[in-house]
């Protein structure tokens, strides 16, 4: 629902929203043996991302953003 593509401060507010989120997955994480490897396999790559949402540069939180959109399409191949 992220529609404010135009705004550096938006994109970085959405890295801190994401960033309290992965935390809290990290923190409350109680998977344990194959899920819980393929679960980690998955998120690490959005903490890259989310570093780039959080630059004060419109072009990098625009690659950022499109490098999380085509993640998070990629769920299903870690998951059923």
């Amino acid at each position: 629902s992220f529609s404010d593509k135009e705004n550096v401060s938006a994109y970085n507010e959405l890295a801190l929203s994401l960033n309290k989120e992965f935390n809290d997955i990290f923190k409350n994480c109680t998977m344990t043996g194959a899920a819980h490897d393929q679960l980690h396999n998955y998120l690490l790559p959005h903490k890259e991302i989310m570093e780039g949402l959080r630059s004060s540069e419109l072009k990098i939180c625009e690659a950022s953003f499109t490098d999380l959109e085509q993640h998070l399409r990629q769920y299903f191949e870690y998951f059923e």
